[in-house]
């Protein structure tokens, strides 16, 4: 492998790299369609000065080649760390490699490089020139993380071989599953139709607001460090959580008019809310998942009946969250609700630091 490194893909790798996918990903779409969303997507605030980055594992002595071995996208992202405001982390996606390539270590080989252009150099262990040559350039703004994520859809068991070193060196640093657990309710749940005092939809322009909000929020209530471990969580606004919305609102059925994209509650003593977007699977659009939820035991039911009363206008059939907190969970499976493991979509999370780390709010809102 010490003939192969990681480089920022060319416009041409961009466009080839997406060639590739759509055949998997790009269901329901033709192909210029596809492509056009993921060239509209590079605009949006999550990708946009030099937020998105693609990478293609190419040949050192052609690193231009539109025959390269495997590619995938990273996203510069605040996150907050207890003890450490204002930290960078990274979100991974879109990892492939075309079948001509596969069974030969590439994508593993891609993964592993990734963590030395990401991650700051104090973080990760020296770089194994001797088996893998020289070390690939950082380009400018980059290698600044403490943590990157990803979200799997081959398992628990490949990206979490992918630590930043030569055979099984330094795992403990790879990408391993968190918590990969999901509440799915029915749209056919009995749930009493509420709006307590504050209640009021969320537009699609009104989400950032909503989002930035709870991220001061979050800024607060995550700036302590516990003795024992170190929490980690991104963050909602500067078009994170706008991301799912942008990337499937294509799909909203040209009759429903309704533009509710999230509910709120909100009063001088309190701020509940929850916000959802569609979540089209290849067999289909079926479920409305809640990408980002902060209630209270109190206004948890109202938000709830909420999703699932524009679910049944889109004629979906669940309503879906990640990760329902603790303090609603009995409620959720008293309104209906069962909580289960995915099987994808596997939250997966390389740390580096010396402290266990507890992934906060590990929900949908920052799925890419």
């Amino acid at each position: 492998m010490d003939s192969l490194s990681i480089f920022p893909a060319t416009s041409e790798q961009i466009r080839e790299s997406r060639i590739r996918t759509f055949p998997e990903w790009g269901h329901r779409m033709t192909q210029e369609e596809y492509v056009g969303r993921e060239e509209m997507l590079d605009t949006k605030p999550h990708a946009d000065h030099g937020k998105m980055t693609i990478w293609v594992l190419a040949p050192r002595s052609d690193p231009t080649t539109t025959d390269f071995f495997s590619s995938c996208e990273t996203y510069h992202r605040e996150a907050i760390v207890s003890g450490e405001p204002n930290s960078v982390a990274y979100g991974i996606a879109s990892v492939f490699t075309a079948e001509r390539h596969r069974g030969k270590g590439y994508a593993k080989h891609l993964m592993r490089l990734l963590h030395f252009v990401l991650i700051k150099p104090e973080l990760l262990p020296p770089f194994p020139a001797a088996a893998w040559g020289e070390p690939p350039s950082v380009p400018e703004g980059l290698g600044k993380g403490v943590a990157s994520v990803l979200y799997s859809d081959v398992g628990d068991g490949f990206y979490n071989k992918c630590g930043p070193g030569v055979g099984d060196e330094h795992l403990d640093k790879a990408w391993i599953t968190h918590d990969p657990n999901g509440t799915i309710w029915p749209v056919t749940i009995d749930i009493t139709d509420s709006r307590p005092k504050g209640f009021r939809w969320i537009s699609s322009e009104e989400q950032e607001r909503v989002w930035k909000r709870d991220a001061e929020l979050l800024r607060t209530e995550l700036a302590t460090e516990p003795s024992t471990s170190t929490t980690f969580s991104f963050l909602p606004d500067n078009g994170v959580a706008q991301f799912l919305y942008e990337r499937n609102k294509n799909f909203v059925p040209s009759s429903w008019k309704g533009d509710r994209w999230g509910a709120l509650i909100e009063t001088p003593e309190a701020f509940s809310f929850a916000t959802w977007a569609l979540d089209p699977g290849p067999s289909g659009l079926s479920t409305l998942i809640i990408t980002r939820l902060r209630a209270t035991e109190e206004s948890f039911p109202a938000l709830l009946y909420a999703a699932v009363q524009v679910a049944r206008e889109l004629s979906l059939e669940n309503v879906e969250v990640w990760n329902l907190p603790p303090h609603l969970a009995q409620i959720g499976e008293k309104l209906g609700g069962k909580t289960g493991p995915r099987d994808e979509h596997l939250p997966g999370l390389a740390w580096y630091g010396s402290k266990k780390v507890v992934w906060e709010h590990n929900e949908k809102f920052c799925w890419c």
